[in-house]
């Protein structure tokens, strides 16, 4: 009894796929393959992320007809955490400083293109260093040859022929000559703070002037308390850098600047978006 219901069986079951088209015949064989394999499919882990690294990628100035390739290099806080050797503590892409070069040049600014400098551990990949910068008074000599990243070389130049010379002209009667410098590019720390972060010196985008020279051979060294007009033009020039440079202190910020000037174009707190004008 039991050998005949095989039997029928078979026989139903051979009926059937002979009346089934090819297309449903491939379709179940399929199933039945992948029904036989589910129970042993293992699921394959994902990848865990990367941790971020510590060290910002950089770009090494070009030798010869290199290309920049870029480096890693730390972002120490202040200079006692700076690794051994000489370290980039700024870098103008090689696109960017030709760019900046042009515009420069455009201005009629009189300057030298070293691109990488040096400072006592510290190093800038796109330096420039100003000579002198036209004005619609005359041109302006800068005696000290500071040198500095292109960029901030642009700006200061700027507001060199646009408002500086010109505010100088107007308060005191004569074309400004020469502007006598302080620091421009030094490896250090910042002084005079309640902190010790590393200074925009170091990264090239700061500037100190000390005194202001004068075609008919006046002199405007900056102090606490210049007497009569002098007053009046150094106020001027202050107050007129702080719409272009983000941070700008002199006599009153802090005893650390007492007999200067000094603009940079640091970024301030995370968003970068405040000034310092004091």
């Amino acid at each position: 009894m039991m050998t005949h219901s095989r039997t029928r069986l078979r026989w139903y079951s051979a009926a059937i796929l002979q009346n089934l088209r090819p297309a449903a015949l491939l379709a179940i064989l399929l199933l039945t393959a992948l029904a036989g394999t589910v129970g042993h499919t293992k699921q394959v882990p994902l990848p865990k992320p990367k941790p971020k690294p510590d060290v910002d990628s950089l770009q090494k100035s070009p030798t010869g007809s290199r290309l920049a390739v870029p480096i890693p290099v730390a972002k120490p806080g202040t200079l006692k955490d700076l690794p051994r050797g000489v370290v980039s503590l700024a870098v103008v892409p090689n696109h960017e400083y030709a760019a900046c070069l042009q515009d420069l040049e455009a201005s009629g600014a009189e300057f030298e293109r070293p691109f990488h400098v040096e400072e006592e551990g510290c190093t800038l990949e796109g330096a420039v260093v100003l000579i002198s910068v036209p004005t619609p008074s005359g041109r302006v000599s800068l005696p000290g040859r500071p040198k500095m990243l292109c960029p901030f070389a642009v700006k200061f130049s700027r507001w060199l022929n646009e408002v500086g010379a010109p505010i100088i002209l107007q308060r005191l009667g004569s074309p400004l000559a020469a502007i006598q410098t302080g620091s421009g590019f030094v490896c250090r720390n910042r002084v005079g703070g309640s902190l010790s972060k590393i200074s925009e010196h170091a990264r090239g985008n700061a500037l100190d002037l000390m005194r202001f020279d004068l075609a008919d051979k006046h002199r405007i060294t900056v102090e606490e308390m210049p007497k009569d007009s002098f007053s009046v033009a150094l106020s001027g020039l202050r107050t007129s850098a702080c719409g272009y440079f983000t941070t700008v202190l002199g006599p009153g910020s802090n005893a650390a600047h007492k007999n200067h000037l000094h603009f940079d174009l640091g970024q301030h707190g995370k968003s970068a978006k405040y000034r310092i004008c004091e």
